[in-house]
């Protein structure tokens, strides 16, 4: 297979602070998603941004009150967990409500019951509202199941509160004795999120804890013997594009009675698992999406002559019912790619949401005009146009001018990569320009430089930032290699472009479609394909800029 949707994860550290050998393992093994606890330190959070800007945290809401005598009320949770969320919001926007409810000793507030699905439905619902009434901007997922307690009777039960939740959590273990040494990929164990599948698939499915349990069960284990199915199991996770993750449980922990899942041990010996996830092989990846329904199959035409009318219409009936059935699964497959377009990478927005505040207290500082020791600046040079073609619009080149790091190297491509505009707004005042913008990034968050290929000023003006050769981080990985970015200098919260701006922008980018040969479909607002707020409230709300700029880049 060329591509897979499935990261590489692991469940964090269960404590409240990380050491030094656990930020290795995620250096080591290329760790893409990290299953956190909330009671985790948010300094941990955000060192594993700083080091990984582009890693997935999921975020398992935890609340010690659970218990075999039951729990907090939904109100009661949600405050406490409101103020938390909140606090990891620049890094964090990804939260599993609870955890394991079903287990049949209790020791989450709820049984294996019917009875206790019913009940734990009726609450999730209740804190999934509160939640995102307080926080619109969270990615709730239902909880992994403690398996086998009857979890899939649970989660049919629970079929609402699934049905409510922006993602699917799901738990696979399994136990390896000398009989059933494949059990890891067997269809009952390791591969029980199919039959999760089978009940939800119009959802995205997070493998939120997966591992060996032979240790819990007294059965023989070998370290090598847990890196074998580890990358066993991960490359055929690989093969379903509705799996986001799957986090291994887990990393480290002080309680020793859990050495038997861990990475390494508490004295910071790394295990086999580390290297052999870092060393196998990694197909592309690639988003996650929800797969086409099954096609219908077309009923064979009624015969008049041999069916009564009733039959007739029984037939017409049940044909109607398979075209509506099908027309459903339709929509729900584009609800989900709109869905992941706006859900995917979404510490994006967190980590933007604090540039841009930087970036706002910074602009009320002098500008620096002496560069540190560690950045360098370059002369001027005449106007190059990025691409040939037909004469553009007036357009000032600043590349060379601008401060850049040259500790960090951009990557770079050929102009024929480039099949997407991306649309941004500074989300500070529109005098800041993009000199104080570079030298901010430069100095203040140790960047290559300016992300933008063009800049549009306060006034209408056109500045190009970087040549259309050099790879920026202007988004997610994914996007970054063929995206053109478009800086529109302002904050469009509530206010929007001037009308030279948005004149100035609709030129540059129209000349832009021409020369790049794109569609118009090809311009983008931002937030139109990560979770982001750029290029403001109003691209999409309220005056709705995004509308007029491209009826603009239309009419050029």
């Amino acid at each position: 297979m060329t591509n897979r949707t499935c990261r590489v994860g692991v469940h964090a550290r269960n404590d409240h602070v990380f050491h030094d050998p656990d930020y290795a393992i995620i250096r080591e093994a290329k760790i893409e998603t990290i299953k956190m606890m909330s009671q985790t330190s948010v300094d941990v959070f955000k060192r594993l941004k700083a080091e990984r800007s582009d890693i997935e945290l999921i975020t398992r809401l935890y609340d010690d009150r659970f218990g075999t005598h039951g729990g907090p009320t939904p109100d009661d949770f949600a405050a406490r967990m409101v103020p938390i969320m909140k606090e990891l919001q620049p890094y964090s926007v990804k939260f599993e409500v609870h955890n394991e409810p079903n287990h049949l000793h209790r020791i989450e507030g709820w049984g294996d019951t019917d009875e206790d699905a019913k009940n734990f439905n009726q609450w999730y619902i209740r804190v999934h509202d509160i939640l995102k009434g307080q926080c619109p901007w969270a990615q709730l997922g239902f909880p992994g199941l403690a398996i086998p307690h009857r979890d899939l009777e649970w989660v049919e039960i629970c079929r609402p509160a699934v049905e409510k939740s922006d993602w699917l959590g799901v738990h696979c273990y399994w136990q390896t004795p000398p009989d059933q040494m494949h059990n890891h990929l067997a269809d009952f164990w390791g591969l029980r999120f199919k039959y999760y599948h089978e009940k939800f698939p119009d959802k995205i499915i997070d493998l939120t804890e997966v591992g060996n349990s032979n240790v819990q069960n007294n059965i023989p284990f070998t370290r090598e013997g847990h890196a074998r199915e580890f990358t066993e199991y991960l490359t055929e996770c690989f093969k379903y594009p509705y799996l986001n993750s799957a986090t291994f449980f887990i990393m480290s922990s002080p309680d020793s009675t859990w050495d038997g899942f861990c990475w390494r041990n508490e004295s910071g010996q790394i295990y086999p698992i580390t290297y052999a996830v870092k060393d196998m092989p990694r197909p592309h990846w690639v988003p996650a999406q929800k797969p086409a329904p099954t096609p219908v199959a077309a009923q064979p035409a009624a015969q008049p002559a041999a069916q009564p009318a009733a039959a007739q219409a029984a037939a017409q009936a049940t044909a109607n019912a398979a075209k509506l059935q099908q027309l459903k699964g339709e929509n729900i497959q584009l609800r989900a790619q709109v869905q992941q377009l706006k859900t995917q990478n979404a510490q994006l927005q967190n980590q933007m949401q604090q540039l841009q505040a930087q970036l706002a207290a910074a602009a009320t500082q002098p500008v620096v005009t002496q560069p540190v020791a560690t950045v360098a600046t370059q002369p001027p040079v005449a106007v190059q146009p990025p691409v040939a073609g037909q004469p553009g619009p007036p357009i000032q080149n600043i590349s060379r001018q601008l401060l850049r790091n040259p500790a960090v190297q951009n990557p770079t491509r050929s102009t024929s990569q480039i099949d997407r505009i991306l649309v941004h707004h500074t989300a500070v005042q529109p005098q800041v320009g993009a000199q104080r913008i570079a030298e901010f990034l430069v100095q203040n968050r140790g960047r290559a430089g300016i992300a933008y290929h063009y800049f549009i000023t306060g006034d209408g003006v056109i500045q190009q930032t970087n040549d259309l050769t050099v790879v920026t981080a202007q988004s997610e990985a994914q996007f970054n290699l063929t995206a053109l970015g478009v800086g529109f200098a302002g904050n469009f919260t509530n206010a929007v472009p001037t009308p030279a701006q948005i004149e100035a922008g609709a030129k540059l980018i129209a000349w832009l479609i021409r020369q790049l040969n794109l569609s118009p479909q090809a311009v983008f607002g931002h937030k139109e394909l990560v979770n982001t707020q750029s290029p403001g409230a109003q691209w999409d709300g309220g005056a709705m800029w995004g509308n007029q700029l491209r009826q603009r880049i239309q009419a050029y």
